[in-house]
């Protein structure tokens, strides 16, 4: 397929941007990190407990 690799990124870009993802250090109180953690399952404060991203091959 003729451009397949080009337009799956742009595809990937665009939902990256309609998300406006945030990284978990851009959160300014310990309150609103604490929230993102819980909504993806840690409740702790340990980071360590977020798992690390792992490239596909």
């Amino acid at each position: 397929m003729l451009g397949g690799s080009a337009m799956r990124l742009v595809k990937f870009a665009k939902e990256c941007k309609d998300k406006k993802l945030r990284s978990f250090s851009s959160y300014k109180t310990k309150k609103k990190l604490s929230e993102v953690l819980e909504k993806y399952g840690i409740v702790s404060c340990n980071i360590t407990r977020i798992l690390q991203f792992i490239p596909r091959k």
